[in-house]
């Protein structure tokens, strides 16, 4: 009943190359004698996180968040372990930035830490599960219905608008302590010359 000639699609009765200049995408049907049958829509992988290009920044953010206090020590210990467990550098860690900044929803109990590379992470969320503060750790709790100052919205926007892929610390820092403070900033800004993949599927990176 299909015209396939006349259809965007084509139904393969032989083995052959694939060859495409776009992402490859396929259809997948499977019948069986009981009645249950399977559909699945296959797409080509992108570009994995470790072929990240160049980056350049020496500084990343890593947020976390949660509804309370003990949910929140829980998500410093997850990505304590992640990094412990993972041979992560700096494309991964751009990325594990943009994810935590970008895609998640920030919740009232915040904690940031602005780290060098994966060793130093390790030691400032390890300060930061013992409540430490100050020198790359920031934390607070955000008010209900907090309402921030105009001067300091702007400020954010400005040191947003100036920094590329995390090259200033000082600015990272001031910009830590305002979104602990709960102050809403455009981070994709960070990121807006290649934005990496988001790192999903994980406990440890979920900030609720």
């Amino acid at each position: 009943y299909i015209d396939w000639e006349k259809s965007a699609f084509h139904v393969n009765r032989q083995t052959r190359p694939w060859l495409s200049d776009t992402p490859r995408l396929a259809a997948l049907s499977a019948f069986g004698m009981s009645g249950t049958n399977v559909h699945m829509v296959l797409r080509e992988a992108g570009t994995p996180i470790d072929a990240t290009p160049a980056v350049t920044g020496s500084n990343w953010v890593l947020a976390l968040s949660a509804k309370s206090p003990a949910a929140l020590q829980q998500r410093i210990d997850d990505l304590r372990q992640l990094l412990e467990t993972q041979g992560w550098e700096r494309p991964q860690l751009r990325a594990m930035s943009h994810t935590l900044l970008c895609g998640r929803q920030h919740f009232a109990h915040r904690c940031v830490v602005v780290a060098q590379d994966r060793g130093h992470a390790l030691h400032l969320l390890e300060r930061a599960a013992q409540g430490a503060r100050g020198n790359g750790v920031f934390g607070g709790t955000v008010p209900h219905e907090f309402v921030g100052q105009k001067a300091l919205e702007r400020y954010g926007e400005d040191l947003l608008a100036r920094l590329r892929d995390g090259d200033d610390a000082e600015a990272l820092h001031a910009l830590a302590e305002l979104h602990c403070q709960g102050y809403a900033l455009a981070w994709a800004t960070l990121f807006a010359d290649a934005p990496p993949r988001r790192i999903g599927g994980r406990r440890t990176t979920r900030s609720g």
